[in-house]
């Protein structure tokens, strides 16, 4: 059993390889997960006939659901018809979750697995944008982005800005880190060079009615050096630079026991500012703790005995562990949760015991 995964290509016909167009318009049972694609209609002319899966969309309300489900029919496929040709939009390596879903599917069958790729619309959204991207970049979905984690002095591409309200709400997190009057570029059938469109607009405007946004619309962010805000890399920088060779003098001599009592100063400054219902105060007093378990932690991985990973890594774990009702399918009443806990406390220290 085999299937064989072909790629569509970006929108042209031009930027689907050889290979791909010779498997494409052959006799073999194909299944094309979209039949919203440009180039369908060329391939269709030049022969292809295929099965569309467009139906599972209208069938689930999600699209993980959908890709689940399309993965598993194409594994029943492949077991009935022997050998069958999928295709897929673009690249089936770059942003095609179906075929990272129906690969381990087919790991999981013993079905083998043959790709047949063309040019994906990264390529051809870097030459629409004419950036060379091997200065690093990000590739985000518009459904699934997260601001926590867009790293701004990367290029940033956001693929899947499907209509305004996705625009909308695409723009809202960017603002979260971005400037209002950051330059973007808005790029529209990239690689159709009949049709390509790249229109600059600022941040703000994202969603003000100046495009007609559609599944051929992905965005450009060029890397900036100046933050709107600094984050969690930016502060254990910080403070490696006043404890680095050409450091603060005070800085680079502290230890954990001469911090000791600075940390418990302020956290009572933060209990002040809460009781005080003083949230400018309360914003720069907890900065002033998270920078001595910064610190504290940067002290550990010098000495190379833990460093901040240990930290994050340790209390995540714990607070999994500790609301297993959250966490795992476990039904508990709200009563009964303090006696949980503390059994879950005891058993930590058993444990602990056991492991000295």
């Amino acid at each position: 059993m085999k299937i064989k995964i072909a790629g569509l290509g970006p929108g042209s016909i031009d930027n689907i390889s050889f290979r791909a167009y010779k498997l494409l318009t052959s006799d073999e049972k194909i299944y094309i997960r979209t039949k919203d694609h440009p180039v369908i209609k060329e391939l269709k002319d030049m022969g292809m006939k295929g099965t569309y899966l467009d139906y599972f969309y209208e069938e689930n309300p999600s699209f993980e659901k959908v890709y689940e489900n399309i993965a598993a029919f194409l594994i029943e496929k492949a077991k009935s018809e022997n050998e069958i040709v999928y295709a897929v939009p673009g690249h089936p390596y770059v942003a095609e979750s179906t075929v990272t879903i129906l690969e381990q599917m087919a790991k999981d069958e013993g079905i083998d697995v043959e790709v047949y790729p063309s040019m994906s619309f990264i390529d051809a959204m870097f030459a629409a944008v004419k950036r060379d991207p091997s200065n690093g970049f990000e590739l985000m979905d518009a459904f699934t982005i997260d601001e926590d984690n867009i790293e701004v002095n990367k290029d940033l591409v956001i693929t899947q800005v499907y209509d305004d309200m996705t625009a909308s709400d695409v723009k809202l997190k960017l603002m979260e880190v971005y400037d209002d009057e950051q330059e973007i570029l808005l790029v529209k059938n990239a690689g159709i060079k009949e049709t390509q469109l790249v229109k600059s607009v600022k941040l703000y405007e994202m969603d003000r009615n100046l495009w007609e946004y559609d599944h051929l619309t992905s965005i450009y962010i060029k890397s900036v050096n100046e933050k709107k805000f600094s984050s969690l890399k930016d502060l254990i920088e910080i403070v490696r630079t006043l404890r680095g060779e050409n450091g603060c003098p005070w800085d680079k001599k502290q230890t954990h026991m001469s911090l000791k009592d600075h940390i418990v100063e302020e956290a009572t400054e933060v209990k002040e500012a809460i009781e005080n219902d003083d949230i400018d105060n309360l914003i720069e007093e907890l900065g002033d703790v998270l920078l001595h378990i910064v610190f504290h932690s940067e002290l550990g991985r010098e000495d190379g005995y833990f460093n901040l990973r240990d930290v994050t890594d340790g209390i995540s774990k714990k607070l999994i562990r500790r609301h297993p009702h959250v966490f795992t399918d476990l039904e508990i009443d709200e009563k009964d949760l303090p006696k949980m806990w503390e059994n879950l406390k005891k058993m930590e220290k058993i444990n602990k015991n056991i492991e000295k």
